[in-house]
């Protein structure tokens, strides 16, 4: 499982992965293909989001303020899903994201697969603006080099079974 955060800068273009992820998820499974999604949350520490640089992750958890918001959320609030073709579901999942303390609606569009071992494989694509979300942009080089405020989150998750319906989001 990996969230990628994905943002420019005026010097170059920079990346930050989280592995670690908590959450549940509650699918519902027909002819093989993901048919509905009633539940999910899903919990990211932001000190596991790492870049190549320890220079770079520390301007980021000051920038999200990590000590006082040590978690990025998303909390689904309803979900559609439909079959494009072949064995895959598309989703689109309305929530709420919270990044920084700040809570806003966000809306993720997703594709989702059953694997032979009934784990439920997630994977997408979305931007949002650092700037929805209180946070000032970081700088470096004495403010001479700025962060742009859009960036991309592309997340893929893999949700394994467990007893009932419910399922769990694996990432470390």
């Amino acid at each position: 499982a990996t969230l990628t955060v994905h943002g420019t800068s005026t010097l170059h273009n920079w990346s930050l992965t989280a592995r670690q992820f908590t959450g549940t998820a509650e699918f519902g499974v027909s002819n093989g293909r993901v048919s509905s999604l009633s539940t999910l949350h899903v919990a990211i520490p932001v000190r596991s989001l790492k870049s190549e640089s320890s220079g770079m992750d520390k301007n980021a958890y000051d920038a999200l303020h990590a000590a006082k918001f040590p978690q990025i959320t998303y909390e689904l609030t309803s979900a559609t899903v439909t079959y494009p073709g072949g064995k895959s579901s598309a989703i689109t999942a309305s929530g709420n994201l919270i990044v920084n303390g700040v809570p806003r609606p966000a809306t993720l569009h997703a594709t989702a697969s059953v694997r032979s071992d009934g784990t439920i494989a997630v994977s997408g694509t979305t931007g949002v603006k650092m700037s929805e979300f209180k946070i000032e942009r970081p700088t470096f080089l004495f403010g001479t080099m700025k962060t742009g405020d859009a960036v991309t989150l592309n997340y893929s998750l893999m949700f394994r079974p467990t007893p009932g319906t419910q399922a769990r989001v694996e990432g470390r």
